[in-house]
């Protein structure tokens, strides 16, 4: 089960007390609920995922217009030809020496 896309236990929690019905009572205090709406159990329990993962989506999507604003007001720009991902243990290399390397290595 993936726990990370969906909301927490106290969420789900409050979305399922809330179609209860017939709650049952004993000494003036609420117990278990006895009768739910289901329909309303079924809406809500769909609409939860739902509605976080829309939520992410957005944030995504704000995220990358951000970003991408930021990059085009300081003139970054992104070339793949000088994106080189050293192998583990390897020091970092400069842009010129990966040029040289790339110019080498291709077929």
């Amino acid at each position: 089960m993936d726990v990370v896309g969906f909301p927490s236990p106290a969420v789900y929690g409050a979305a399922i007390d809330t179609t209860c019905l017939v709650q049952q009572e004993s000494c003036e205090r609420k117990g278990a609920c006895l009768l739910y709406d289901n329909d309303a159990f079924r809406i809500r329990l769909h609409a939860l995922p739902i509605v976080g993962k829309l939520v992410a989506v957005w944030l995504y999507c704000l995220a990358l217009y951000f970003s991408v604003r930021r990059d085009r007001r300081y003139g970054v720009t992104a070339d793949i030809s000088t994106i080189v991902v050293a192998p583990p243990g390897e020091p970092d290399r400069t842009s010129s020496e990966q040029r040289d390397i790339l110019s080498t290595t291709r077929i």
